[in-house]
């Protein structure tokens, strides 16, 4: 792809990290605290840190779509999801003030991108939605409603890419809880880690290549 779709692409997501510095510090006011915060998790707030994620991510997804009109709601995806992953491991909650708006902007957005995938994204939005709804009710200690709604979010953006992506979120989750079962043993099912900044990584490797992923593994199946 071209530089400028890059550089474009780049500059967005570096603007997005500046914003979500903002949104970090201002969003989980009032949450009551239930968990006792690691260090770590603290320091990961302090500049550059999110900017150069916000970048990097913009620029990625610069490389991967081009100036294209799929570009617009990538950029506003890497917007949202910066502030949410950097919440969501802090204070392990995914704010309501960033989903449920997130998710009619994503639906606007494709609407003015590209209106006949609107319906597909729409439909991939509720089904996401309802599966992580059931996930959570028979599980509740795994997974909140938090991630429910982040689902819904989710597929608003992706369309039935969000297949692919989630289902690349729950295998990259995979290495820190065996890590985590590895050294407590038994124990490590009490250690909890939010699931939020996994299902971001899977999603924003489902929103560049997850039509490839699914076309491939449907003409596997096929």
């Amino acid at each position: 792809m071209s530089a400028g779709a890059i550089a474009v692409g780049a500059i967005a997501g570096l603007a997005a990290g500046l914003v979500a510095e903002v949104l970090v510090r201002r969003l989980p006011e009032g949450i009551e605290e239930k968990i006792e915060r690691p260090a770590w998790a603290r320091a990961l707030r302090r500049p550059p840190t999110m900017e150069v994620v916000g970048a990097l991510l913009g620029a990625l997804a610069g490389w991967r779509l081009g100036l294209a009109g799929p570009l617009v709601p990538a950029l506003i995806l890497v917007a949202l999801i910066v502030p949410i992953v950097f919440i969501d491991i802090e204070h392990h909650v995914i704010p309501d003030r960033l989903v449920l708006p997130g998710t009619a902007v994503a639906l606007v957005a494709w609407a003015l991108v590209d209106p006949g995938r609107l319906e597909e994204h729409g439909l991939a939005a509720v089904i996401a939605c309802v599966v992580f709804l059931v996930m959570a009710l028979a599980y509740p200690a795994g997974m909140g409603l938090g991630d429910v709604k982040f689902a819904l979010l989710l597929g608003a953006f992706l369309g039935s890419a969000v297949a692919p992506g989630l289902f690349l979120g729950f295998v990259i989750a995979t290495v820190p809880s065996v890590v985590i079962l590895l050294r407590y043993g038994r124990g490590g099912g009490k250690v909890g880690i939010p699931f939020g900044p996994f299902m971001a990584a899977g999603a924003f490797l489902g929103l560049l290549w997850g039509d490839q992923l699914l076309h491939w593994y449907l003409g596997t199946m096929g």
